[in-house]
C-alpha cells in the first residue's frame, strides 16, 4: 500500500450535474475496496471522502473493479469553473480521497 498519490481526473457529468467517478487499482491501492463505507465531508473548497464505518456513502464496483460514483448539485458548487480535479489519496489514519478543483 502507497502513503500518498495524487493523480488528475475530468470532471464528468451525469443527469447535468458534474460526476466523480474514481475506479479500480487506485482505490484498491488506498484500501477502498467495495462495499467499503465513507463519509463525505466538505471543507475549505475541498471534498473528502474519509473511511468511516458508519459513513453514508460505500465503494461499489466487484472485488476486482472498487468504483466511487458521485454526482449532485454539491459537485456543480465545488467543481465550478474548472475542468478537471485533483484527487489526492491519503493512507494514514482513517484513509481518505481529497478532492479539488484545477484546471490543466
Amino acid at each position: 500500500m502507497r502513503d500518498t498519490l495524487t493523480k488528475m481526473y475530468k470532471v464528468g457529468t451525469n443527469r447535468g450535474h458534474n460526476r466523480v467517478w474514481i475506479e479500480g487499482n487506485m482505490l484498491l491501492s488506498f484500501g477502498f475496496t467495495r462495499g467499503l463505507r465513507f463519509a463525505r465531508t466538505m471543507r475549505d473548497g475541498k471534498m473528502y471522502l474519509i473511511q468511516d464505518p458508519q459513513g453514508k456513502h460505500r465503494v461499489a464496483g466487484t472485488e476486482a473493479r472498487p468504483i466511487i460514483d458521485l454526482n449532485g448539485q454539491y459537485l456543480d458548487d465545488l467543481f465550478h469553473g474548472y475542468t478537471h480535479y485533483d484527487a489526492t489519496f491519503n493512507a494514514f489514519g482513517p484513509a481518505f480521497i481529497m478532492i479539488q478543483g484545477v484546471n490543466q
